[in-house]
């Protein structure tokens, strides 16, 4: 079965947080709880080879552990650490930075924490949060990189033929009705499927090895 890639089931995480957290435009220490003032940008829109420099994405063998990570993942991760960030794209890296400060204070909010306390308990620093929201970034620019450099596009029988399997997909992990998916969630399916084909095409291109 077809899997959500990492990206998009950490944004679709996001859409399930910040749908619960706006409540108001403060927590109680004054960190934002709504995060609309930075918009996602269109990556597809951008010239990614101004941004990134992607190396070798084919002929690799990649080893992974198959109790801690899918090969898909395993293998995109080692296409991004072959790839050279020439500068990010600021606004997609804030959009992601406050997406993702804005889960760690829901979850403080729903432990009756401080977002500083939590942050503390799990050993996270703000560092680390730009760190992820960087490298989530990256995950956009190679994505379209790889997109652009394959001709990896759906075709119209694909897209008929997969619809109602992702619609399954997206309510069984998140929990969402049919209705609620099929009425908001289209372009994550289409987004998801196209990922998808590209990763099946990546693994015929390189060598996945399991290691103990």
């Amino acid at each position: 079965m077809k899997k959500i890639s990492f990206f998009l089931s950490i944004l679709l995480c996001f859409l399930v947080i910040l749908t619960s957290c706006q409540r108001g435009n403060e927590t109680d220490n004054g960190a934002p709880a709504s995060t609309d003032a930075v918009s996602p940008m269109d990556v597809s829109a951008l010239d990614v080879f101004e941004y990134i420099s992607i190396g070798q994405y084919k002929g690799m063998t990649v080893e992974y552990k198959l109790s801690v990570t899918d090969k898909g993942d395993a293998l995109f991760e080692a296409i991004l650490d072959n790839t050279m960030v020439l500068k990010y794209p600021e606004q997609q890296v804030d959009y992601y930075y406050n997406q993702i400060k804005a889960k760690y204070i829901y979850l403080a909010k729903s432990e009756n924490e401080t977002y500083e306390s939590l942050l503390s308990y799990l050993g996270v620093t703000e560092a680390d949060i730009l760190a992820e929201a960087k490298r989530m970034t990256l995950g956009d620019l190679v994505r379209e990189a790889i997109y652009r450099l394959e001709g990896i596009e759906l075709s119209e029988q694909e897209r008929a033929e997969n619809y109602d399997v992702y619609v399954r997909i997206f309510t069984e992990m998140y929990g969402y009705t049919e209705e609620y998916v099929k009425s908001n969630l289209t372009d994550e399916i289409y987004e998801t499927m196209r990922y998808d084909k590209m990763i099946e095409k990546l693994i015929l291109m390189n060598e996945l090895v399991v290691i103990e």
